[in-house]
């Protein structure tokens, strides 16, 4: 989900910049659009650019120059997304890599919140952090992956917690005894 997530938003992010569109406003349309097509799972590149390419130029007029410019950005993008997919790789494209690095820390900061006020601002704040990062087309996304990652947490520290708790004594009991004499 995040690879399809950072790849959309690679696309509508160099769209937004060609077209010297705020890259804060919302493409929802678009970003469904190309998620679908990406869900496809198409066979050949050229079929997952074309639908891309469609949903970007729904609603749009633009030069052929534009059009042509665009193309090549979209096809660099997606064959980025379908390398680091395939691969199970970080992305080679510096905006693919951008966006996954914020992503994360975006995930990683609603994770690390403690108490439940800190959780309630982490996730109110989310949103406009997401748009300032240029991926406001899936804060619901993000915020049901952060939630999903939280629930899994839980059941791993509730599941193991007997574990860790045996090896932290072990590690303490080992730290208070004194090393063993060498003779």
């Amino acid at each position: 989900m995040a690879q399809r997530i950072i790849t959309v938003g690679a696309v509508l992010l160099q769209c937004k910049n060609l077209l010297k569109r705020d890259v804060r406003t919302q493409w929802k349309m678009e970003a469904t659009r190309i998620m679908t097509v990406l869900e496809a799972n198409h066979a050949s590149l050229n079929a997952t650019v074309d639908g891309s390419m469609a949903a970007l130029e729904a609603g749009r007029c633009m030069p052929a120059a534009t059009k042509t410019h665009l193309r090549a950005l979209v096809t660099k993008v997606l064959s980025a997304g379908q390398d680091m997919s395939r691969h199970s790789a970080e992305p080679r494209e510096p905006v693919l890599r951008l966006l996954l690095t914020r992503l994360r820390g975006n995930i990683l900061a609603r994770l690390a919140s403690g108490s439940a006020s800190e959780k309630v601002k982490a996730a109110n704040t989310a949103g406009s952090k997401l748009a300032s990062l240029g991926l406001s087309e899936f804060v619901e996304k993000v915020r049901h992956m952060s939630d999903l990652l939280d629930k899994v947490g839980a059941v791993d520290r509730a599941a193991h917690s007997p574990w860790w708790d045996a090896v932290a004594t072990k590690v303490q009991q080992e730290e208070l005894e004194p090393p063993a004499q060498q003779s």
